[in-house]
């Protein structure tokens, strides 16, 4: 119990990430783009100001069960505006827990640039470490080919894990962009919605009074790219630690927030 409070503090920074496939989401149904796996393709990526998009928080337990929390996210699409030096997009809402009636305040800022073919999110690192300094992060570069990796940005932080010990880890947080795809809302009439999937692997090591420790961190970062435009779902994946050379140590839980609806 201890580990999983201790985690839900490391991987979210913003309460309420937290979300799981429910029974008929199914896998991705990945689409060939003719045309769009070599490098330098740049996709047509707009944001449209005053769209809702609401999503469900679910949590992957570290054996693949799913269970749905009792919280919605509510996000809005404002218009621009400059923050760390950067015109980007905010999407401003809340997460409203019904457990507790609480209202959290949440804020994503979303910005592309179509002539590098790059797409940026501020402070994404700090899903992995909330004491990660704000910055404009590349989360997809779309200048490469698909499938081709790049680096988002370093990641380093002190903790301490519960039967292992205090820990320094640092690595690369590395991307890669796996083409086109389709995901589920999960609202009921169901909706296709069409983006991009974007695999991002925080490869973290230190070293504990017991031995190296290490562990692969892996969120799928979904980008609408149609109606709506912009994320539709961010997953992080359930894993554990290598504790000197031994695997499967101290199994941690995957969060997955996805798209419930949208408006228009």
């Amino acid at each position: 119990m201890k580990n999983k409070k201790l985690f839900f503090k490391i991987l979210f920074l913003l309460t309420g990430f937290l979300a799981v496939f429910y029974p008929g989401c199914g896998e991705d149904d990945i689409i060939n783009n003719n045309g769009t796996d070599g490098g330098g393709w740049h996709p047509n990526l707009t944001f449209l100001v005053g769209q809702n998009i609401v999503y469900t928080n679910d949590s992957i337990t570290p054996s693949g069960t799913y269970i749905r929390k009792r919280r919605g996210t509510q996000m809005t699409i404002n218009a621009q505006t400059t923050i760390g030096g950067e015109l980007c997009y905010p999407f401003i809402g809340n997460t409203h827990d019904t457990v507790t009636n609480q209202n959290i305040p949440e804020a994503y800022f979303l910005r592309y640039d179509q002539g590098e073919g790059k797409y940026y999110q501020y402070g994404i690192r700090k899903l992995i470490n909330p004491g990660q300094p704000d910055s404009w992060d590349l989360v997809g570069n779309f200048d490469l080919a698909r499938g081709t990796s790049y680096l988002v940005g370093n990641i380093n932080y002190t903790i301490t894990i519960p039967g292992i010990g205090t820990v320094t880890f640092d690595g690369p947080l590395n991307g890669r962009i796996a083409d086109s795809t389709t995901i589920t809302s999960t609202g009921t009439p169901p909706q296709v919605i069409s983006c991009y999937r974007i695999e991002m692997t925080a490869s973290i090591s230190g070293t504990s009074p017991i031995g190296v420790v290490s562990a692969n961190i892996i969120m799928d970062y979904y980008l609408g790219y149609s109606t709506p435009t912009g994320i539709v779902e961010i997953k992080i994946r359930p894993f554990s630690f290598t504790v000197g050379g031994i695997p499967g140590v101290a199994a941690q839980p995957g969060y997955d927030r996805k798209i419930f609806r949208h408006t228009p």
